[in-house]
Parts: C-alpha cells; sequence; structure tokens
C-alpha cells in the first residue's frame, strides 16, 4: 500500500507542474 500511495503522490506532483507550466 505504501508504495501505491507513493506513486500517485509522485504522478499528483507531475499533474500539479503541467497545470503550473500551462
Amino acid at each position: 500500500f505504501i508504495s501505491i500511495s507513493s506513486t500517485a503522490n509522485s504522478i499528483q506532483q507531475t499533474i500539479q507542474s503541467k497545470w503550473t507550466q500551462m
């Protein structure tokens, strides 16, 4: 479960960075 949550966290960070870039 920890690995899954960390993966979702990294995905969320990438999405946020893309939104900030736009």
